[in-house]
């Protein structure tokens, strides 16, 4: 189906085309169209066609903007095709970014015609992709941008029409046929399935590089691999975080047993998603959320480390470049997100494990449980950030109180994503249920439980759980006296909640069950009540620590 028969949502009157704008839409097209059929090789990253593209799609059309249309709409698509030899490609591509421009310049006023024409430009160009009929070649930044934009559009048509009162059924039925969550989803598993990209990723002879390169099919392949994570957004933001994260198992997160021990900078040098910034910070967010919401807090922390040491460097390397402002105000803002989930997964890891009293130890170079430790530029950022928030809610649930609960919602509000709800008809407030649900009634709720257990604990070698059951009463004079089949099993569950797997395969990732700094047992006595046995405190040296923080101070030893 052609652009030029879809629905075209009404605009205000544009100003004439003037010549440098009609330059730059002949010579865009011509970029374009030399992408179809060029056979550039070179030994760098990009030919010098997709860096002409790149130059029309991020920088010309956007000083155009601010020149001529910063308070105006773009010329409508048929104003622009007889310019360009009636392309419908380039016609269609010109569409998308004209009605980006207007969603961006009007914001919330946008209205559900523009809504409209947006989702049937997104599906006419991903089916032409499926179809063989799109023949341009398009950068990787300009493909991920796409894919963000269908999602960010999905997610915020889904919030413009749980706002909306519905009066009638026809109003009701008219909403529910764009934007429908099934019709987002069927797109982008088609598109995952189509590429093939799954078995290029676990394909023992495909390099991930390898899909970076110009070629025929590099477009529907790249536009497959930025689809498994939209499925990963999609599905996190619909709440059903185990479909999530198996939606991107393909893509290698926590890397091969060859690159556990080398540095972030190779690790992500070997990956697609480290080539485009917003796509590798938007696939470890919604990942290490995932795993937060999932209980798998390991393998939050061991990815939100390796993530912002990444940042840090980026940031530090970008810093006052204006060509990259925009997307450096982008890292910046997931930086901060990604540091208030760090904290979160921090205080679930260290709080549901046997091993310490307390969060102190990610401000020291102690290693968390599983004998891994925060790089030093993290773990300082964090404690300024979040360390006096962390500490008072520890504070909190060690003394048996519900102060802990705003603050937590308070960081939890600030660093998740904000969910949807699947339809019109779904009354609950999803982000809201999921935040009450989250803290209240489930893991947060369940690691205050376990807090005072473990702190008491701690004070003994052996003692009755009737005398531990007391003691744990009398630190918090309004709660009620624990059973000892409760107790029980908060013990046990401590001693579960020990053990921190990642979410993948590999054994030796697997923290093991004796790393740990307090052991402790339940046995029955002759009397035949539960004891709790309480073994010794075991030491970690990291001899390589002292060393690497001593090594300068060698050099200058004469």
């Amino acid at each position: 189906m052609s652009s030029t028969k879809t629905q075209q949502p009404k605009t205000h009157q544009e100003p004439p085309l003037d010549k440098p704008v009609k330059d730059f839409i002949v010579g865009f097209s011509e970029a374009l169209n030399r992408s179809a059929n060029t056979n550039e090789q070179t030994s760098g990253i990009r030919t010098r066609t997709e860096t002409q593209i790149l130059n029309y799609y991020s920088i010309q059309f956007n000083k155009h903007t601010e020149r001529v249309y910063k308070n105006a709409n773009w010329p409508t698509v048929e104003v622009i095709l007889p310019l360009v030899n009636n392309d419908e490609n380039f016609g269609l591509l010109y569409d998308i970014m004209r009605v980006r421009h207007m969603c961006g310049r009007l914001g919330n006023k946008i209205g559900l015609e523009v809504r409209v024409h947006a989702f049937q430009l997104y599906t006419q160009l991903f089916n032409k992709v499926m179809n063989g009929e799109f023949s341009f070649d398009l950068p990787n930044e300009w493909l991920w941008d796409l894919m963000d934009e269908f999602l960010y559009n999905f997610q915020t048509f889904c919030q413009y029409r749980q706002k909306k009162s519905v009066a009638s059924t026809a109003q009701k039925e008219e909403l529910e046929k764009v934007w429908h969550v099934r019709d987002v989803l069927t797109i982008l598993e088609k598109l995952v399935q189509v590429s093939q990209i799954e078995k290029l990723l676990t394909s023992a002879q495909q390099k991930s590089l390898d899909l970076l390169k110009a070629g025929k099919t590099h477009t529907l392949t790249m536009l497959g691999y930025y689809s498994m994570i939209g499925l990963l957004r999609v599905h996190t933001i619909l709440g059903d975080f185990a479909t999530a994260l198996e939606s991107v198992s393909a893509i290698p997160l926590f890397g091969s047993d060859a690159s556990v021990g080398r540095s972030s900078r190779i690790f992500f040098n070997e990956y697609i998603y480290s080539r485009v910034i917003a796509c590798h910070v938007t696939l470890f967010y919604f990942y290490t959320f995932c795993c937060l919401a999932s209980g798998k807090y390991y393998s939050a922390v061991r990815l939100l480390n390796l993530l912002l040491v990444y940042l840090n460097r980026y940031l530090s390397n970008n810093k006052g470049a204006s060509d990259l402002s925009f997307q450096n105000e982008f890292v910046a803002k997931m930086s901060e997100q990604c540091y208030g989930l760090l904290a979160l997964s921090v205080l679930m890891l260290t709080g549901n494990s046997q091993s310490y009293a307390g969060v102190f130890i990610v401000f020291t170079s102690k290693s968390l449980p599983g004998n891994f430790r925060l790089e030093e530029s993290v773990r300082v950022n964090l404690r300024e950030k979040f360390g006096d928030k962390m500490n008072k809610i520890y504070g909190s649930m060690i003394n048996g109180t519900n102060e802990y609960i705003p603050v937590v919602e308070e960081i939890l509000v600030y660093c998740a994503p904000k969910l949807i709800n699947p339809s019109i008809d779904v009354a609950d407030d999803n982000p809201a249920k999921f935040v009450r649900l989250f803290v209240k009634q489930g893991e947060v709720a369940h690691m205050a439980q376990l807090c005072p257990v473990k702190s008491w604990i701690r004070l003994f070698t052996q003692t009755d759980l009737k005398v531990l059951s007391k003691q744990i009463k009398s630190a918090d004079a309004n709660a009620a006296e624990t059973s000892d089949s409760q107790l029980r099993d908060l013990c046990h569950s401590l001693k579960h909640k020990s053990i921190h797997r990642l979410t993948i395969a590999p054994a030796s990732n697997v923290a093991a069950p004796d790393d740990v700094e307090v052991q402790f047992v339940l046995t029955d006595n002759k009397q035949g009540n539960a004891e709790v046995s309480v073994g010794s405190e075991k030491v970690f040296r990291h001899f390589g620590d002292y060393f690497i923080r001593n090594a300068q101070k060698f050099c200058n030893v004469e």
